[in-house]
């Protein structure tokens, strides 16, 4: 008798119970040694003989079974059989050859990649669908079931076999018309293995996050809204859901956002009562759930230095504190590390029986008021906000801008336009960037002026022009780059601030750089995404060309990448790229090629072809 067995994703424990009882009364194993968890052979009885099926052929393989007939025989297959396990062949051969045979089902690891990101494929609201693919390679796949048809489904999606690849892949998701480049994915590498290794990302940056993290082989690229952060709750345990055993009560429909937690980089939460720390518990389950990075301390030693800990940032993320206890200790603790409200974390306290939840810092640029509304309603507790305008229910252009995606230049304006808000005066506005219709400001009492008499300035300059104007910057700018191979990273970051000057779009205007796909593992370029944290797209010379445009051309770049302008048409790629999914956006070149050391720049922004007039 022939069992197949299904070895699990990785972990030896997740092998069945069946499978480990036949596996353990085995006299002969075929395993897959470059794919199973090769300490799953503990499993296996003294006496039995192992054959490791990576430096076998199928003919060698069938005569193992054949010369074997009268024994138990396992052939042990990584995950379960079904996926990839090429067994059909085996069973095949078994059938011709009157040898019985059985399967025994395993843990796959498009389950086990799910575990590790405690996620779910069928989320209501959603998806209702999984598609389990594969790029073709060397093992090809029918035209029907290509990648980008299957993607064009835009339902929760997990491709093995296709890491080596993932450029590919990337090119293929974003051309299916299924999916945005800002659809969530993962890469999941060995799920459940001991060195597991899970990298969030988006699909513009699966190639690059798979380069940063230098992931070639193993894993499992996972794609869809399933990871977002949006959902609805299942009709299945819903209250107006009748079952068989329980009748429907009327309710209200639910949606809950669990981006709010995420958007933290950590949140610290602790606790000094036994009271409290039962809180501090069940609150960092709930905000775990969300996928938020989530750190919870009972009693520290030395609650200065937890408290220290959240201040601790590379200054272009932020972390959120939450202690349970009484204010006044917050208060003393984080009165030393207070730096400014652009890079001070959120920080929150609620007393030990969860009635109030009140944020104490940073309550519009670091969001602790929206968290504190979260957290109150998680837990049932009654959110305290203070800031005066949320109170009085008026705009708050901190929150505005944020919202926007704008970087607030002279945070220290933002008093000045809150107070003349709340005193419902008119407030002067000017912008080179936006149709004045595009800001929908909600705040009636606005003009729109030259820059010199402006309250606040919108520009991707980044100049006040105005000293007493706060001054706000779009980040919205993509930035091309065309370079010699190997550019010292040095280069391109002095080159990267003269263009700055030269061009007079300030650093902060910028959140994306794009070359062609040549470029995808050069190291300068990666150094500058890195050092102020833009994304990093790479386009195909048959996308870049297909880019309409008059362009500043280049017969000696044309032969070389077969591109015949590198920089700007990769600017204005970066803006079009899947038109077919968002054919309402256009380009504008912002600033055309600039040349310098070895290597060229321009600067592009997307708009949307119902303003082309802006």
């Amino acid at each position: 008798m022939v069992y197949f067995v299904g070895a699990g994703c990785g972990a030896v424990d997740l092998i069945t119970i069946r499978g480990k009882k036949i596996l353990n009364s085995a006299q002969i194993v075929i395993y897959a040694g470059s794919l199973i968890n090769k300490d799953i052979l503990m499993y296996t009885s003294e006496g039995c003989v192992l054959y490791d099926s990576s430096e076998m052929t199928l003919d060698q393989i069938t005569a193992v079974f054949t010369e074997h007939r009268n024994k138990c025989c396992v052939r042990l297959h990584s995950g379960d059989p079904c996926l990839y396990g090429a067994i059909r062949e085996q069973m095949e051969f078994l059938s011709h050859a009157g040898i019985p045979y059985k399967v025994i089902p395993g843990v796959s690891s498009f389950c086990g990649a799910a575990a590790a990101l405690q996620a779910e494929y069928t989320v209501p609201g959603v998806s209702q669908s999984v598609i389990i693919t594969r790029l073709s390679g060397r093992t090809p796949v029918p035209s029907d079931e290509s990648l980008s048809k299957l993607a064009a489904h835009g339902c929760s999606m997990v491709i093995f076999l296709s890491t080596s690849l993932i450029t590919r892949v990337q090119e293929e998701l974003l051309k299916s018309g299924g999916y945005t480049p800002e659809t969530p994915a993962a890469i999941v590498y060995k799920a459940t293995w001991q060195d597991q290794k899970i990298c969030k990302c988006t699909i513009e940056t699966l190639s690059q996050t798979a380069q940063l993290q230098g992931i070639t082989r193993t894993a499992l690229i996972l794609v869809g809204n399933f990871m977002g952060s949006e959902y609805e709750f299942s009709r299945l345990y819903a209250d107006d859901f009748s079952t068989g055993v329980r009748p429907a009560v009327q309710v209200i429909p639910t949606r809950i956002n669990k981006a709010i937690p995420q958007k933290f980089s950590c949140v610290y939460i602790s606790a000094l009562t036994q009271t409290g720390s039962s809180l501090a518990v069940k609150l960092t389950q709930i905000l775990s759930n969300t996928g938020a990075n989530t750190i919870c301390t009972i009693k520290p030693e030395n609650l200065e230095a937890w408290f220290e800990k959240g201040f601790i940032t590379d200054g272009k993320t932020r972390n959120a504190i939450v202690f349970i206890g009484a204010a006044g200790i917050a208060v003393r603790h984080i009165a030393p590390f207070i730096r400014s409200k652009m890079s001070d974390p959120a920080v929150l306290v609620i007393d030990e029986k969860g009635q109030f939840c009140i944020p104490l810092l940073s309550g519009h640029i670091g969001g602790a008021n929206d968290f504190a509304r979260y957290i109150a309603d998680a837990i049932n507790a009654v959110p305290v906000i203070t800031t005066a305008t949320d109170i009085q229910g008026t705009w708050a252009v901190d929150v505005w801008a944020n919202e926007h995606d704008m970087t607030i230049s002279n945070p220290d304006m933002i008093k000045r336009i809150s107070t003349a808000v709340l005193e419902h005066k008119q407030i002067a506005i000017y912008t080179d960037t936006f149709a004045i219709e595009q800001l929908q400001i909600p705040y009636q009492n606005i003009r729109y002026t030259a820059p010199e008499q402006a309250d606040i300035i919108i520009s991707r300059s980044g100049k006040q022009i105005k000293e007493n104007a706060l001054c706000l910057i779009p980040h919205d700018v993509i930035l091309g780059i065309g370079c010699k191979k190997n550019i010292r990273p040095s280069i391109v970051q002095e080159a990267f601030l003269q263009f700055c000057n030269d061009t007079g779009l300030s650093s902060a205007s910028f959140y994306k750089v794009c070359s062609i796909n040549l470029k995808s593992d050069e190291t300068a370029i990666i150094k500058l995404c890195k050092q102020y944290q833009y994304k990093f797209q790479t386009f195909t010379p048959e996308q870049l060309n297909s880019i309409q445009g008059n362009f500043s051309c280049s017969d000696f770049v044309l032969d070389v990448t077969g591109v015949d302008s590198v920089c700007e048409r990769s600017a204005a790629a970066g803006a079009v790229y899947n038109a077919e999914v968002l054919p309402k956006y256009t380009y504008k070149m912002l600033a055309l090629k600039h040349c310098y050391k070895g290597l060229t720049f321009a600067a592009a922004c997307r708009i949307n072809t119902d303003n082309l007039q802006d």
